[in-house]
C-alpha cells in the first residue's frame, strides 16, 4: 500500500479485502476511486449515520426520549439504557455514534417516528432526497435484514450531506465522553480508531455484523481538501484501518480541492450578443490532480 500511495498511482482493487469501495472529495462530490460502487451490501452500524441526520435535523434535541422495552432489549451493541429511563435526544445521538448503541438508535427512532417501522420510512424518504436511490433501510441501527441494504456510492453521498452539519461533525470527531445512565456509568469511547491512527481524521462511523463484514465510513481533511472513504464487507478490523489509510493517502497524494469561485463574486456571461452578470451564491470548488 505504501508504494502505491507514494507513487500516487491508483491502488490495485485486488489488494483490498473490502468488496465495495468509494473515495470521494467531500466538497465537490468527485469520485476519486471506486470498486463495486453501485453493488448492494449490508451496511451494519454505519446505518446510524442516517439515524443521526434525522435526529439532528428534527429540532427536538432537548426533548427527553423514554426508553421502551424494545429499545432496552435490542440485540447487539448497547449503552445499557434502562427501561423507562429518560434521556435527551442529543445524549442518545452521542451514545449511538460513539459507542454504537443499538438501544439508543431504537429510542431515537421511537421518539421521532412513533415506531421503528415509521422511522425507517423517514430514513428511506431522506435517502431518496439525497440521491441514495439504491439504499433501503428497515431499522435505525443496521442489524441484519435481507431488505436492509445500501451501496458504497450511496453511503458516500449520505456522509457528504451529513458533514455539512456542524453538530454532526462535532459528534463524530469526539473521541471520548463521560456517560451517566441509570444502569450504566462509564466513558463512551469512539469505535472509530482512525481518530487516533490517522492525522487529519474528522469522523465518521464503523460497523460490523457477521453478514455485513467490517464496514466503515471515514472522513479526513488536509488543508482545503477533505475526503470521504467508504469500505463495505472488509475482511477484518485491522485490514479495515489499513485499507482506509491507503485510500486516503492515495487521495491526498494525488488530488487537491481548489476554490475557483468565491461566494458573492460577480460573473459576466455573454451569449448570443447578450451580456449578463450573475452573483455566485456559494463557494465553488474543483477537484484537480496535483
Amino acid at each position: 500500500f505504501g508504494q502505491a500511495a507514494s507513487a500516487a498511482e491508483p491502488p490495485d482493487p485486488d489488494h483490498f479485502t473490502a468488496q465495495g469501495i468509494v473515495l470521494m472529495d467531500a466538497k465537490t462530490g468527485e469520485i476519486l476511486y471506486q470498486k463495486n460502487e453501485t453493488q448492494p451490501f449490508y451496511p451494519a452500524r454505519i446505518t446510524k449515520i442516517m439515524t443521526a441526520i434525522l435526529a439532528l435535523e428534527s429540532e427536538r434535541l432537548e426533548e427527553e426520549a423514554v426508553v421502551s422495552k424494545q429499545a432496552r432489549y435490542v440485540d447487539g451493541n448497547r449503552i445499557y439504557l434502562g427501561e423507562g429511563e429518560k434521556k435527551p435526544l442529543l445524549d442518545l445521538v452521542y451514545g449511538m455514534m460513539l459507542n454504537s448503541g443499538n438501544d439508543a438508535a431504537v429510542a431515537i427512532a421511537e421518539h421521532l417516528g412513533g415506531s421503528v417501522e415509521r422511522f425507517a420510512a423517514m430514513m428511506n424518504e431522506k435517502a431518496l432526497q439525497l440521491g441514495a436511490r439504491q439504499t433501503h433501510f428497515v431499522n435505525p441501527h443496521g442489524l441484519p435484514d435481507e431488505e436492509h441494504v445500501t451501496t458504497p456510492l450511496d453511503m458516500a453521498h449520505i456522509a457528504r450531506y451529513a458533514l455539512q452539519n456542524d453538530l454532526f461533525r462535532e459528534i463524530v470527531s469526539t473521541k471520548t465522553m463521560p456517560w451517566q445512565g441509570e444502569e450504566w456509568q462509564s466513558t463512551l469511547i469512539n469505535t472509530n480508531e482512525m481518530l487516533w491512527r490517522y492525522e487529519g481524521m474528522t469522523g465518521i462511523k464503523t460497523g460490523y455484523t457477521r453478514a455485513a463484514g467490517q464496514t466503515y465510513v471515514g472522513s479526513a481533511q488536509k488543508g482545503e481538501t477533505e475526503l470521504i472513504v467508504v469500505l463495505l464487507k472488509a475482511e477484518s478490523r485491522p485490514r479495515l484501518w489499513m485499507e482506509a489509510a491507503a485510500l486516503l493517502d492515495y487521495g491526498f497524494d494525488r488530488f487537491e480541492t481548489v476554490k475557483v469561485l468565491q461566494k458573492g463574486q460577480l460573473i459576466r456571461h455573454k451569449k448570443d450578443g447578450q451580456d449578463d452578470i450573475f452573483q455566485v451564491e456559494e463557494d465553488v470548488y474543483l477537484t484537480l490532480e496535483k
